[in-house]
């Protein structure tokens, strides 16, 4: 009768044990959700009127192979028309999750822009499909008033046709698409005084153009795909508390 108890309450202590696990890698799993899907976002100082958004789509094309994608490689080059051909990158935001968050810091209507920055970081090219890397380059930022372009899947050793390409991006410059930035690193400061201004601010997608703005210019910088998160594109987007607009 003894041992029977005895292997009874053995079962129910590994019955406790087992329960306990269970719900201790239960939080766990939780803990990763709510990490993996909380918005891209940093404050500074405490401070939490600081957002940072990764584009979600970018490609560079190139002039010599006006019909071919991209899309899916690690880097975006800039370049003007040297050995191996003028390179465009177009990068597109998504800046409803700026407003998402401001609006539930300070209230709709409640906040205005500080400051709007595309950060790239420089990538070292190990093939010879780029342009070889210009120690001084000049880079101007025009903003496209078409989003309706598809980041597509090639790469620089299998491209693709399906994807943004050299035609369509010709294709969708007009004049009155305003170049708001220009730099000669991968720092780009925006007007936040300006029509894409307030288009951050509606929380609208917004589409990039970056050329070279001289025939000198040949810069590589790191895409989304690119396997490090840190080295990834960002717009960094900055608010205040301000009065109702």
């Amino acid at each position: 009768m003894a041992s029977t108890i005895e292997e009874t309450d053995e079962d129910q202590w590994s019955l406790r044990l087992a329960i306990a696990t269970w719900f201790s890698l239960l939080m766990v799993l939780v803990g990763l959700l709510l990490v993996l899907n909380a918005p891209l976002k940093l404050s500074t100082n405490g401070q939490p009127g600081l957002i940072e958004l990764h584009p979600v789509a970018d490609a560079f094309v190139v002039s010599t192979r006006p019909d071919e994608n991209f899309g899916a490689a690690g880097a975006l080059a800039i370049s003007g028309p040297m050995e191996n051909g003028s390179f465009e990158t177009l990068l597109r935001f998504n800046t409803a999750m700026a407003k998402e968050h401001f609006d539930a810091t300070y209230g709709k209507d409640h906040w205005t822009l500080e400051s709007v920055q595309l950060r790239l970081n420089p990538a070292v090219a190990h093939n010879n499909f780029f342009n070889s890397f210009r120690s001084r380059s000049e880079i101007n930022v025009q903003w496209l008033l078409h989003n309706d372009w598809n980041e597509g899947q090639g790469n620089p050793h299998h491209p693709e046709i399906e994807g943004v390409t050299w035609n369509s991006v010709q294709e969708m410059i007009d004049m009155n698409s305003p170049i708001v930035s220009k730099a000669s690193e991968g720092e780009f400061v925006f007007e936040v005084q300006s029509e894409l201004g307030e288009a951050i601010v509606d929380g609208q997608e917004i589409s990039l153009r970056l050329y070279a703005a001289d025939e000198r210019t040949a810069s590589i910088f790191h895409s989304q795909n690119f396997g490090a998160s840190n080295r990834r594109p960002l717009l960094i987007v900055a608010a205040k508390v301000t009065t109702a607009r």
